[in-house]
């Protein structure tokens, strides 16, 4: 009874797990929206970022690990890098699952260890080609897609010398728009409305440690992209191109007195972009080449500082001068703080950054020559974490973090001063972000069950057509709830139960009221939004006791969205998709409704 008891309260308390559904990115979209527009993801800033990053399986990620700020040129609107879940030496998984939308997934998975020899390989494919318009407005509610990811890393372990080498390739076709769109016949004409991106994108990095003393480590690290991609909007064809070469060496050398790390590097970027809409063409060759001198010590056992000055030459930029600064303290045993600052720059790639608005007939205008960005930042936060015994065992911790990101120049988007178009030009006015962000995390030992808790207000302003408002699309609050819970009935190992609910609040939509006529008035603001998510794992190898093959499946179940929430009127003037007041890039919220899945995973 005790049991059922918690589980009752599990489900009218539930939240959310940080993966992505059967092919739709739901941490990425639903917590991190827009904010991620600037940050590295993935360890890439080009203009494949956005898609690689978004198509990577849900099955491959234990967690997403996020920082604010990294010490390098381009990483002061920080990161974000997934963290594959781990795999046993000489194990294999298979997973497959299906979805009531007609989806089809298939992961395979596996590692090899010899001796001085590892390898991983990583395969997945995404099959969906039914039609579904639950809405009735004529429009597919869910692309039609076909993707292959592969990720393929073999590391090497001599005696002073260790390689870890890694190719990924992401190839992809989707098709959205009109029910009756027919890319064999409608590409680019007006016979029906369709949208879809057609992607090929390669990455190849080889990363080599080499140990010079006990102490010390030399890196050398080289890392090409290449990626092609072609997108269609109704009438209008885009085609980008990013092909870039790192190459990085880095040497770290320790005093002997244990305390004083002394970094020197070397590194060299060539990277060439292009993006072209029709006869919009944006051209972008950069080369810089420099170095950064790093410096860290620690002040008795409790306090650590941390300092970097990256000085580069930019063929477009001429020099760059970028300081880090940043302070540990333990206080405690089980609290510790940071204080962190410093500045960086990057390039925008306007278009693939706001690929959403060209879901319409606006016109794309840039006014001046877009300078890179640049901006200060300044932060702090507070960490803390213990094991308590307050009748149960259970870990609790508690992060907090505020961040504070001041424009020197940003690449403003322009929604507001015109409905039919989309402008872009160099900041004229105050631009910045205020951020705090909240993680909150208890997990009981016995029963076992973890809640976490993630809350983040995001203050994005900025100067548009002459006004200092926030930015549009963008949610001031956004709160992410995930509660796992381990169902044991008489000491027996039922199923594992994992619930998530995002929420975040409304959003400032351009006004586009002379797009909807007299007869309806489109709001300057969205409600907020509400998304619940919930899985069932079934082991079986915690039922079955003898040795049998069917002891190596887990099976699952699971609904997304199960509150059916969905946005309407996703397309303005849908009825006409051609006319200038057609728009559908103003989505704030999915045009899925309940989503019902079910699969496997097979280990061996």
């Amino acid at each position: 009874m005790k049991q059922l008891l918690l589980l009752l309260v599990f489900i009218l308390t539930s939240s959310a797990s940080i993966a992505q559904s059967l092919g739709e990115d739901v941490y990425i979209r639903y917590y991190l929206g827009r904010s991620i527009q600037r940050t590295k993801l993935f360890d890439e800033t080009g203009i494949g970022k956005f898609i690689a990053f978004r198509n990577i399986p849900s099955n491959w990620i234990l967690e997403y690990q996020r920082t604010n700020a990294l010490e390098d040129i381009q990483g002061l609107f920080g990161a974000v890098k997934p963290n594959f879940s781990f795999l046993n030496n000489k194990s294999f998984l298979l997973d497959f699952k299906g979805s009531s939308l007609g989806e089809l997934d298939f992961s395979f998975r596996g590692k090899m260890d010899f001796k001085k020899v590892i390898g991983e390989l990583n395969v997945n494919g995404h099959w969906g080609n039914q039609r579904n318009d639950s809405n009735q407005d004529n429009y597919l509610d869910l692309d039609l897609k076909k993707r292959i990811f592969l990720h393929n890393s073999w590391s090497f372990f001599l005696k002073n010398f260790t390689s870890v080498n890694t190719i990924w390739f992401l190839g992809m076709e989707t098709q959205g728009g009109q029910l009756n769109f027919n890319k064999a016949s409608d590409y680019l004409t007006n016979n029906a409305y369709g949208n879809g991106i057609g992607v090929t994108h390669f990455v190849g990095e080889s990363s080599n440690f080499i140990a010079t003393r006990s102490k010390d480590m030399l890196l050398i690290n080289f890392r090409v992209v290449d990626h092609t991609q072609n997108n269609y909007y109704g009438l209008q064809a885009y085609t980008g191109k990013e092909w870039s070469v790192d190459a990085k060496a880095q040497y770290s050398y320790r005093l002997d007195n244990g305390f004083d790390l002394f970094q020197f590097g070397l590194n060299y970027r060539y990277q060439t972009i292009r993006e072209s809409l029709d006869s919009l063409d944006l051209e972008r060759k950069e080369s810089f080449g420099g170095g950064y001198v790093g410096y860290e010590t620690f002040f008795g056992k409790k306090f650590k500082l941390s300092t970097r000055v990256n000085v580069a030459y930019h063929n477009l930029a001429s020099w760059i001068f970028v300081p880090h600064l940043r302070l540990d303290a333990t206080l405690l045993k089980s609290l510790s703080a940071t204080a962190f600052g410093g500045s960086g720059m990057r390039y925008a790639n306007v278009l693939s950054e706001n690929a959403q608005f060209l879901l319409s007939n606006r016109s794309v205008k840039i006014e001046e020559a877009l300078l890179p960005e640049r901006a200060w930042y300044y932060g702090a936060s507070v960490n803390y974490g213990t094991w308590l015994k307050l009748g149960l065992d259970f870990y609790t911790s508690l992060n907090v973090q505020v961040y504070h990101t001041i424009y020197q120049n940003k690449i403003i988007l322009d929604l507001d001063s015109d409905a039919y178009a989309m402008s872009f030009h160099n900041q004229d006015g105050k631009a910045e972000k205020l951020s705090f962000e909240l993680d909150a995390q208890i997990r009981l030992a016995k029963p076992q069950i973890g809640l976490n808790i993630d809350y983040r207000l995001d203050f994005i302003h900025s100067t548009i057509n002459n006004q200092y408002v926030r930015e549009p699309l963008s949610s001031m609050h956004n709160l992410l709830l995930a509660l796992d819970y381990r169902l044991m009935i008489q000491n027996v190992y039922i199923c594992d139960i994992t619930s998530q609910f995002h929420w975040y609040g409304p959003q400032r939509l351009p006004n586009v009221s002379v797009k909807t006529g007299g007869g309806f008035s489109y709001p300057l603001e969205s409600p907020s939004v509400s998304r619940w998510d919930l899985k069932l794992s079934f082991p079986f190898y915690a039922w079955v006791k003898r040795s049998t093959k069917w002891k190596n499946f887990i099976f699952y179940a699971g609904i997304d969205n199960l509150l059916n929430e969905v946005q309407p009127l996703s397309y303005i003037n849908g009825e006409q998709p051609f006319d200038q007041n057609f728009d559908g890039g103003l989505f704030w919220n999915s045009t899925l409704g309940r989503r019902y899945y079910g699969g496997f995973t097979y280990v061996f």
